[in-house]
């Protein structure tokens, strides 16, 4: 902003107006000792650190680089003018120096990650089935956070706490994959610090060729006695196999969902094989077979099997 007098620069510009040709000189007015030799009681640079000096130009403006500043808040100057016949006027401004993202701990970043509650599925992961999640973290107090994509779009923004630094941005609607993001937090000093991580969404069940499936399932060929075209077998502990999306997690219930009779994980081409704990003879006996992946999408089969 151009109306503070905050900083990034360690070696800022002071400029102002005075009588032409005069001499200016800014010193540190933090060692600033009392002058009592003109009886005035005014500070003078005599004796202080001298950060710059300058002579105004014949419209009496003037610039001083001032030489490299520790970051600080409200640095005070003491900037004086004496003409040539030895009057003298002074300025007493202050300004903030501020050159890093410093959060409350005392580091220099920004952190990024989806939150708990829209991170489906692992919250150790970065995958997700909400396609407007949240990114959350912590950067320096009251900062600017901007989050884009990878072709700059923004996505959402937000500003840090004013006191803890902590940060929630909702994105907006994200498609279907791997999503890299960019988020770059700016202070009132206009110093930034970015993060750069990538999540995946994944909002439905789809096969190795990246269709939308679901989950089959029935009775294997090798358990399925006599008939192969029905589900009637003799066997107590039959195989109930099918197909779902590689990697996830299939479960097979009893039809009320309350006893597990079996779970697998599908392999790499989604294909999966359940042998059922021991079940007692029974015509169309309800099972519920449900497919959960990595994002915590779910694919639900409802098939009966007659044990005979």
């Amino acid at each position: 902003l151009k109306t503070d007098n905050i900083t990034n620069d360690n070696t800022p510009d002071i400029a102002g107006m005075t009588e032409a040709g005069a001499t200016v000189v800014i010193t540190n007015a933090t060692d600033a000792m009392l002058d009592t030799t003109t009886g005035d009681g005014l500070a003078r640079h005599s004796g202080i650190t001298i950060l710059g000096t300058a002579i105004a130009d014949e419209n009496g403006a003037y610039s001083i680089t001032l030489s490299e500043l520790k970051d600080g808040i409200d640095v005070p100057l003491i900037v004086t003018a004496t003409d040539t016949a030895g009057n003298t006027a002074m300025a007493f401004p202050t300004i903030t120096i501020d050159s890093v993202i410093i959060d409350p701990t005392g580091e220099i970043e920004i952190t990024a990650e989806l939150t708990d509650a829209t991170n489906s599925g692992l919250k150790t992961d970065s995958i997700t089935n909400d396609n407007t999640p949240d990114i959350a973290g912590i950067t320096e107090p009251n900062a600017t956070v901007v989050i884009t994509n990878e072709a700059g779009n923004e996505l959402g923004t937000a500003t840090a706490h004013a006191t803890t630094g902590a940060y929630s941005i909702t994105l907006t609607e994200l498609e279907d994959g791997e999503v890299p993001l960019t988020v770059t937090s700016t202070d009132v000093a206009g110093n930034t610090a970015t993060a750069t991580p990538t999540i995946t969404i994944d909002t439905g069940f789809t096969n190795i060729l990246g269709n939308a499936i679901g989950i089959t399932a029935e009775l294997t060929d090798a358990t399925n006695s006599r008939l192969d075209t029905d589900n009637i077998t003799n066997i107590n502990t039959p195989d109930i196999a099918g197909i779902t999306e590689a990697g996830a997690t299939v479960v097979i219930t009893n039809g009320a969902g309350t006893v597990i009779l079996g779970s697998g994980t599908a392999d790499e081409n989604g294909a999966y094989s359940i042998t059922l704990t021991a079940l007692g003879d029974g015509t169309n006996i309800p099972l519920t077979v449900t497919a959960t992946d990595v994002a915590g999408n779910t694919a639900t089969a409802t098939p009966t099997i007659t044990i005979d």
